[in-house]
């Protein structure tokens, strides 16, 4: 109550002075300024001393200013306000930044003079977008329009307020005042006087400039001007000549620089701030820019919340498929309060999730891939994957807003920033009881930072840049405390952050393998391999592989068969087949104890009869090896979750002797070669056999 009655005293207070005065008025033609500051007809006497040639200014600069600004309302004084600025001034990029520090709350401003749209960036936590004011000759930051019709930021001379020659707009010409010291520094001074006719509004500015051959830190060989402080005073009077109220400022520039020398991490907007501007903003979708993930991959991830200062680590896999048609997820992790690995793996196309403890070996597989709702403060992880169609799969189209470039991880890597924002994204869940409130966070942004790991590689001529390397992914959510009063000063955030490492296109057999659960679980007890054939004309075949063995086999050894199958070159080949089959499985350390076991084919089965189907029925080695040979911990048969089985078809009759010998041969000779070293092997065998008989004569 007490601001209330002051405001009515101070209105009052007003009014009385008002109605005191003369009530003579006077014209806005004929009124020149408040005499009380400066008048432009006649305009202030100029010093005896010969001036120096008027300042000349860069078309770039970036410098700071501390803005002390005192407010007089009629014989009432306002406290004083201190202001610090940052600019950052470019006519060539037609740009303007500003950075404004009023009590601790830091607001940045961005002016893009083309389309006539300012950005505030408040506290770096939201974002609205509004005009930029036009030819408005008392604000230094409104656009003129240049003779080709864009509209354009001012000349350094105009922005600074100091002169104008441009006979569009109100000639200004400054005033030279003398020398004088300021801060220590020789300066000449100058008093330039801006007067708006239609609103009784003059102000008076007297800007101090160091003196040329004075060193200055922003010293140039061009002799640009280097401004060092501006005393302003404003003020607005009535018609009738009495002053309303009065500003004096204090302008004093620390550090001025005619040029940039700024990185693009200054010149970028804040993190994970989505700017809309509203209806003709240019935004792109990510596929545009050349930001797209690739069907296949692996990554690393690390990642942390607003409310945790430690950081959680997942292993991420994904394959879409060569054509788009199946797609799998898989994430390895440590789960909250557990001290096991645990690996899931999402398969979107059978709808399937399996759930495998990394420790004892244990699948579970469910039926769907739906995951429930999660609190992402505490579990980012889960959160990632369930929403992973957002930042994955199917990004938001003509939505990401181009946010520059800047260093990430450090300044280890240049990112291109792209920024996005969902409304009602994510919804809000009960800490306590895990389940859903029906609420959602009033709206999430979400910011890219992509790299290039190869940037003078050339892109296909019909295809952007493409940035082939997600370095992070920086997720910001906004609600309202009280959802009934929706102000800026009553919001409240939370963040999430993902840093990508070793990011790789290529995946293992194993990353998806799921064979051995499905034939634990029965779903799927067998495998079949793709078909081969014994050679160009000859027969056409395959291996069954049942994982979890068949029949009185199941569940205790690894069932292993082969399959004669039908192909155009039957009718000139042999049946009933009667070739010996072996099969080998590969120990794969330098032991070379290889699981080997043959079966000749009965001849009067059906399995070996020329094929009238795709496929004859499977024949072979039920109990081909016994499952904890392959299960045990350290196994030589499986490593890196493969095996490797030969099957051989022995066409010229191979002594049983010289079977281990054959199936130990590189696989990686060419046929013709294994061939010969087993022929001159069993040649070697049969002369050393004979020598030993020899020996015994």
């Amino acid at each position: 109550m007490r601001q209330q009655y002051g405001f009515v005293f101070l209105l009052l207070l007003f009014i009385s002075k008002y109605h005191a005065q003369n009530l003579t008025t006077i014209s806005p033609v004929e009124w020149n300024g408040d005499p009380k500051l400066c008048t432009v007809n006649p305009s202030a006497t100029p010093s005896t001393i010969p001036g120096p040639p008027l300042p000349k200014f860069s078309n770039k600069a970036e410098f700071a200013l501390e803005r002390v600004e005192i407010k007089h309302i009629l014989n009432v004084s306002l406290p004083t306000e201190i202001t610090m600025y940052q600019q950052i001034y470019d006519y060539d990029a037609n740009k303007l930044i500003v950075v404004k520090n009023n009590k601790g709350f830091i607001n940045v401003e961005y002016y893009y003079y083309d389309i006539l749209k300012k950005s505030t960036y408040y506290k770096g936590e939201f974002c609205v977008v509004t005009d930029i004011p036009k030819e408005n000759n008392m604000d230094s930051a409104s656009a003129i329009q240049l003779p080709n019709g864009t509209w354009h930021i001012r000349p350094m001379n105009e922005f600074m307020l100091f002169s104008n020659e441009n006979p569009s707009r109100p000639i200004v010409r400054p005033i030279y005042l003398g020398q004088d010291i300021v801060r220590g520094i020789p300066v000449d001074k100058w008093q330039t006087c801006y007067i708006n006719k239609e609103t009784y509004q003059t102000t008076r500015r007297i800007w101090a400039f160091a003196q040329q051959g004075v060193v200055m830190p922003g010293s140039t060989i061009e002799n640009y001007a280097i401004p060092v402080q501006a005393l302003v005073s404003a003020s607005v009077v009535f018609p009738n000549g009495t002053q309303a109220f009065e500003v004096d400022e204090v302008f004093n520039v620390l550090s001025f620089r005619p040029g940039i020398i700024e990185t693009t991490d200054a010149l970028a907007p804040p993190k994970g701030v989505f700017c809309a501007s509203g209806p003709g903003q240019t935004l792109v979708s990510l596929k545009d820019v050349g930001v797209s993930w690739p069907n296949r991959f692996s990554v690393r991830v690390d990642t942390s919340t607003s409310r945790s200062s430690r950081w959680q680590r997942f292993h991420l896999r994904y394959d879409q498929g060569r054509d788009g048609g199946s797609r799998r997820l898989r994430y390895d992790f440590m789960p909250p309060g557990s001290e096991d690995f645990q690996s899931i793996i999402h398969d979107y196309s059978d709808n399937l999730t399996y759930i495998i403890d990394q420790r004892i070996g244990s699948c579970k597989i469910n039926a769907g891939v739906y995951i429930p709702d999660v609190n992402f403060i505490y579990d980012p992880i889960r959160f990632f994957v369930k929403h992973e169609a957002h930042f994955i799969f199917n990004p938001p189209e003509n939505a990401w807003e181009f946010n520059g470039f800047r260093s990430c991880r450090g300044n280890t890597i240049k990112c291109t920033i792209l920024t996005t924002s969902v409304d009602n994204f994510p919804p809000m869940v009960d800490l306590d009881t895990g389940a859903s409130t029906g609420e959602t966070w009033q709206a999430t942004n979400i910011e890219y930072g992509w790299s290039v790991r190869a940037p003078y590689a050339r892109p296909p001529s019909d295809q952007p840049k493409q940035f082939d390397y997600p370095v992070s992914l920086y997720l910001k959510m906004y609600r309202f405390r009280d959802s009934n009063n929706p102000s800026p000063l009553n919001i409240l955030t939370e963040d999430i952050e993902y840093e990508f490492y070793e990011m790789s296109h290529d995946l293992k057999p194993s990353d998806f393998d799921t064979s051995v659960f499905d034939a634990q679980s029965e779903r799927q007890t067998s495998i079949y391999s793709p078909p081969f054939y014994s050679s160009p004309n000859g027969y056409k075949m395959r291996a069954r592989l049942y994982l979890n063995g068949d029949g009185n086999a199941r569940r205790t050894h690894m069932s292993l068969f082969f399959v004669l199958m039908r192909s155009l070159n039957d009718p000139i080949l042999k049946f009933p087949f009667n070739y010996k089959v072996s099969f080998c499985l590969y120990d794969q350390t330098s032991s070379q104890r290889h699981i080997i076991d043959s079966f000749r084919p009965d001849i009067k089965s059906s399995s070996f009869q020329r094929p009238r189907l795709d496929m004859n029925i499977a024949s072979g080695i039920p109990k081909f090896i016994p499952l904890e040979m392959i299960q045990q911990e350290g196994s030589p048969y499986v490593r890196d979750d493969t095996m490797f089985i030969k099957i051989l078809v022995d066409f010229g009759e191979i002594q049983k002797t010289l079977l281990p010998y054959a199936l130990s041969l590189n696989p990686g000779l060419p046929m013709h070669i294994q061939q010969t070293m087993i022929k001159q092997e069993a040649e070697r065998r049969i002369q050393l056999q004979s020598d030993e008989q020899l020996k015994r004569l």
